[in-house]
């Protein structure tokens, strides 16, 4: 969901934003999740062994035990309206015809272990934007940043310089 907010923030007010970059990001036409999936996802919210097994495939290379329990802890503490209603919102999103105005640096990042955001979906955002440059990540899964943090680091500094 983030990376939807970031990129509808950017494609509001380009002029607040110099360069965009999009770490497994739903794509700009959103990210439709199959209906018969929402009582799985309805289901985390009562079940922090179920979240706990939804997350871990989303996050494959994460080895701390304790923080990962910690993230867990987090997610069973998200308003209950979240977890269905981040995906339905995730849904309903489509920037797809207004990409292509924001000329600014874009940099799409995928882990190629992510099993939401695939390699194939972040070429199609980057394609989206005309001056974007994609980059897949050969050993994480969804999030970069949590399950390697000092990569993550090192790819924002580049893109910010």
């Amino acid at each position: 969901l983030g990376g939807a907010v970031a990129m509808s923030y950017a494609l509001r007010y380009p002029e607040a934003v110099s360069k965009l970059m999009l770490v497994d990001s739903a794509p700009p036409e959103g990210l439709k999740t199959p209906e018969e999936h929402y009582p799985i996802i309805e289901q985390y919210k009562n079940d922090r062994n179920l979240l706990k097994q939804a997350l871990g495939g989303l996050l494959p290379s994460l080895t701390d035990d304790a923080f990962f329990d910690q993230l867990v802890d987090r997610g069973m503490a998200m308003n209950p309206i979240a977890f269905s209603g981040n995906a339905r919102a995730l849904a309903r999103f489509d920037y797809s015809e207004r990409t292509g105005e924001f000329t600014k640096p874009v940099l799409v990042v995928v882990g190629r272990k992510d099993l939401l955001i695939t390699e194939d979906v972040g070429k199609k955002s980057a394609a989206a934007f005309p001056n974007a440059r994609f980059e897949a990540l050969d050993d994480v899964g969804h999030a970069v940043m949590v399950e390697d943090p000092p990569r993550f680091t090192e790819l924002l500094g580049e893109f910010a310089r």
